[in-house]
C-alpha cells in the first residue's frame, strides 16, 4: 500500500484555506514476507497518525495564515482610522470657524438693526 496526500485549496476573503488528507494507493510495493499480527497493528496505527498528520498541518497552515491575514488588516484599519480621524478632526475645525463667523456676522446685523 503507497500512501500520499490529497490536497485541496480554495480561498476565503482572499486568504488560501487548504485541506488534506492522507489517501492510499491500492497499488504499491509488494507486502513483507512475514507479516505478523503486531507488524499489521503498527502499520495501521502508524497509518492513522499519518492521517490525522496531514490534516493537522493543513489546519495550523490555515490558521496560521488567517493570523497573518487578521494582523494585517488590523494594521491596515488603524491606518485607516488615523487618517479618517484627523480628516474628521479638520473638518469639525472647518465647521466650528464657520459658525463662529457666522454667528459675528448676525451680531453685527444685530447690532446694525438696532441701532
Amino acid at each position: 500500500m503507497r500512501l500520499r496526500v490529497d490536497r485541496e485549496a480554495r480561498s476565503r476573503m482572499g486568504v488560501r484555506l487548504h485541506r488534506a488528507r492522507l489517501v492510499a494507493d491500492p497499488v504499491g510495493p509488494e507486502p513483507p514476507a512475514n507479516v505478523s499480527p503486531e507488524v499489521r497493528a503498527c502499520r495501521d496505527a502508524f497509518t492513522g497518525l499519518l492521517g490525522r498528520a496531514a490534516t493537522l498541518a493543513a489546519l495550523a497552515g490555515n490558521l496560521e495564515r488567517l493570523a497573518q491575514a487578521y494582523r494585517r488588516s488590523g494594521h491596515r484599519a488603524r491606518a485607516l482610522q488615523d487618517v479618517l480621524l484627523r480628516e474628521l478632526d479638520r473638518s469639525v475645525y472647518d465647521i466650528e470657524t464657520r459658525l463662529e463667523a457666522l454667528e459675528q456676522e448676525d451680531a453685527v446685523w444685530m447690532c446694525r438693526g438696532v441701532g
